[in-house]
């Protein structure tokens, strides 16, 4: 190997250029390509990289056109350590029909018009203002002005901010109708087991 190096034999690795269809650069432009797709939401397929590096190389000015093979796309995993395959998965039909961009639009406007409203005012995220405002709204205006209130109290250490913001936001569970009813039930058999008990 020493030998070969030293009469000016290139190496394995570096003679890759020469015995593959696409270069490193162009590799690297479809690894950045397929992040991007898979950021976006659409994970490429084997079919879809495989005509992409079709396209590239229909790309060059070579007369004859040149396709990659069959296996190429499982080689070109294999070489890139950081690209992983996985199941894709039917998105929910309720999710499909709520990718509304007018709905999306209405909703990121009430987040800003909510955000940007000092407060105190009237805004579309009151309840009595606006019977149909979404109530994770009016729970961002309410939280909002805990925030400035917490701010506004003059300590401004990120431990006791936080600490009093959690406790302002902190319900306390109410007690139900059923939840007294079975509560009052269990009381009264484990009354009714003890005055067995007594009484034997």
């Amino acid at each position: 190997m020493l030998r070969g190096r030293r009469k000016g034999v290139v190496c394995k690795s570096e003679s890759y250029a020469d015995r593959g269809k696409l270069t490193k650069v162009e590799e690297e432009y479809l690894r950045e390509w397929m992040d991007d797709m898979t950021y976006l939401g659409l994970a490429p397929q084997k079919l879809h990289i495989r005509n992409m590096a079709d396209g590239i190389l229909a790309g060059r000015a070579n007369t004859t056109p040149i396709t990659v093979g069959n296996k190429w796309v499982d080689n070109f995993k294999a070489r890139s350590g950081n690209l992983k395959v996985r199941l894709s998965r039917p998105k929910d039909r309720k999710r499909l029909l709520a990718e509304n961009p007018e709905i999306m639009a209405e909703w990121f406007r009430l987040v800003r018009r909510t955000i940007h409203t000092p407060p105190g005012s009237p805004v579309s995220g009151d309840a009595e203002l606006d019977p149909e405002t979404p109530k994770n709204i009016k729970e961002l205006h309410r939280h909002r002005d805990i925030t400035d209130k917490l701010f506004a109290s003059g300590d401004a250490s990120p431990r006791v901010l936080q600490r009093r913001y959690h406790q302002s936001i902190k319900r306390n569970p109410r007690k139900t109708r059923a939840t007294g009813q079975r509560k009052c039930r269990f009381a009264q058999s484990q009354r009714g087991a003890s005055k067995k008990i007594n009484e034997i």
